[in-house]
């Protein structure tokens, strides 16, 4: 297995990525149903970026999963 880490060290500023295992718990849970624990965890900030994350995951073939702000509780309460 490669080091994603070390992969995505080569593209991404240290202060875009989490990559300990503390990070990967604390980041793995959200108001769904499913808990995986993700290889590592990369905020971008712009388009390019992006781009930069979709390119390194056909290259290394490893699953993007995005995260936003939003969430599901609003239906679950009602709303």
């Amino acid at each position: 297995m490669q080091d994603i880490g070390a992969q995505l060290r080569k593209h991404f500023s240290e202060e875009k990525l989490k990559l300990s295992l503390t990070d990967s718990y604390a980041f793995a849970g959200d108001s769904g149903i499913y808990y995986l624990l993700p290889q590592a965890i990369v905020q971008p900030a712009d388009e390019n970026d992006i781009r930069k994350l979709f390119l390194f995951a056909k290259e290394f073939s490893v699953p993007l999963v995005f995260r936003t702000g939003g969430n599901q509780l609003k239906r679950s309460v009602g709303y």
